[in-house]
């Protein structure tokens, strides 16, 4: 996962605007955020104007994230959930970044939009939300954003994700949830006015849900929501992060880039780059083997968290080669055939499993003595 980046110096690169007494704005030249000060509501757009999200540059209220605990609902648009968030801290600049702080009970909830300096990530806004059980007791909470997608003058522009152009009402969840989208104002003119979207999260906590819909049937969604192949008039966005249990004074984390895209680069350069995944599963080798057997992995962009265990064809385990932390490269291990205690297996079929935070991958070893 690619980290929101936080030079030391940004007097350069960064500039801040004061748009009005409720409003508040940060720029790199290419890409900006608006937020209110109180709501947290926001529109995204390019330095020049050309909005991203409805309402872009002085009318930011055309977004609101909805917060899940416990099977309750809270919102920073009142009346919508159960209960509306209570402002503790007002949205600030702190040098390239937004930040707005909310009571939630005794827990707290930060959103947070980061402008980024690195080249290829320039054009994106960094959306972060981190919740925080300030409470002696575990608790289960989960996120869900709405966003009200305008590209220039086209509020329903061409959705493409990996491998279809989607024209209607559509929704994908779990493992189906695309790498990254794109909106284009026009799409065969890819030079044109362009969205890009990627759902990544921090600490593995990836999106759950993206749906793409009329901005009427999710305006008020708080929660749960299926496409049913709706024609779309006004293009809107659902993003959730499903409920996960967090520990006592413990921080949940998650959050996804927005902005301009990359109109000039193919589809596999940037699954290479974007892929939540980001990391490369070798073949074991030799196979069909009779002896030691190396396992490659390369791990791109980011150190992940990696289990790579053996199991036996009846699902036993065998062995664990990897429970831990690994570093951005290539990594290699062996399996010597034998299992915990150092006994030699027996001839068959073996599985090696490969675990990345929600990403599983399986490849078959065949042992021949």
């Amino acid at each position: 996962m690619i980290r929101p980046i936080y030079p030391l110096v940004f007097t350069l690169f960064f500039t801040s605007i004061l748009l009005s007494q409720d409003l508040i704005s940060i720029t790199n030249g290419q890409v900006a955020v608006v937020v209110d000060k109180v709501t947290g509501q926001f529109a995204i757009g390019s330095a020049d104007g050309v909005p991203l999200i409805d309402g872009y540059p002085t009318d930011p209220h055309h977004t609101h994230i909805c917060l899940r605990m416990q099977g309750h609902s809270y919102s920073n648009e009142t009346g919508l959930a159960e209960y509306d968030f209570v402002l503790r801290d007002s949205a600030e600049i702190y040098d390239n970044t937004i930040s707005i702080v909310w009571n939630v009970g005794v827990r707290r909830l930060w959103e947070k939009f980061y402008t980024l300096d690195e080249d290829s990530l320039r054009g994106f806004i960094y959306i972060e939300y981190i919740f925080y059980n300030d409470a002696p007791d575990s608790i289960y909470a989960g996120m869900l954003e709405y966003m009200d997608v305008k590209i220039g003058d086209n509020d329903a522009p061409t959705i493409e994700v990996p491998g279809e152009i989607v024209d209607n009402e559509t929704s994908y969840q779990y493992t189906l949830v695309p790498a990254y989208w794109t909106f284009y104002e026009n799409y065969e003119d890819t030079l044109s006015n362009v969205a890009w979207g990627v759902p990544f999260g921090t600490e593995d906590i990836y999106v759950d849900m993206v749906s793409f819909s009329d901005v009427e049937y999710v305006g008020e969604v708080t929660w749960d929501f299926m496409g049913f192949g709706r024609a779309i008039n006004d293009l809107a966005t659902l993003m959730r992060w499903d409920e996960l249990s967090i520990e006592p004074y413990a921080f949940y984390r998650t959050g996804h880039y927005y902005g301009l895209g990359y109109p000039n680069v193919s589809v596999e350069e940037v699954l290479h780059k974007l892929n939540p995944s980001n990391l490369i599963f070798g073949a074991p080798y030799p196979n069909p083997t009779n002896g030691a057997v190396k396992i490659d992995i390369e791990i791109i962009d980011h150190p992940q968290n990696v289990e790579l265990d053996i199991f036996s064809i009846d699902g036993k385990l065998v062995r664990t080669l990897c429970s831990g932390s690994c570093d951005v490269g290539k990594h290699t291990f062996r399996w010597n055939l034998c299992d915990t205690y150092e006994k030699s297996v027996s001839s068959g079929v073996y599985i090696v499993k490969l675990l990345s935070g929600r990403s599983v991958w399986n490849r078959s070893i065949v042992v021949v003595k």
